[in-house]
């Protein structure tokens, strides 16, 4: 089976905020979503490599990451920069992406 960033989106997420002590769902559902909710926006680019790309994400808060791989590591790179915003915001958060290494993380504990 072919990857494509069309199905890379669609990985199952989940967000948690602690609020007041408590552990609250901020989100599930697909990355695709997620990023949306999060105002992060991304592009890919290609690379003289074949199968490598150049992507280039950046947040509401301006925050900016660029990054090479291939389509197999968008998941990775997309929690990366979710996690970034995170950890800015300062509030305690708990982060899942599937099909990742460490699919979670926890941030601001």
């Amino acid at each position: 089976m072919r990857r494509t960033i069309k199905k890379e989106l669609q990985a199952y997420t989940e967000l948690y905020w602690w609020n007041g002590g408590k552990k609250t769902l901020s989100y599930k559902g697909s990355l695709k979503g997620l990023l949306k909710q999060q105002y992060i926006t991304f592009t890919k680019k290609k690379t003289d490599q074949n199968g490598i790309y150049e992507y280039r994400f950046k947040s509401a808060y301006n925050i900016r990451y660029k990054v090479t791989g291939t389509i197999s590591d968008f998941r990775y790179f997309a929690k990366q920069i979710v996690q970034m915003e995170l950890v800015g915001m300062g509030d305690k958060a708990q982060l899942y992406v599937y099909g990742t290494t460490r699919p979670y993380v926890t941030v601001n504990f």
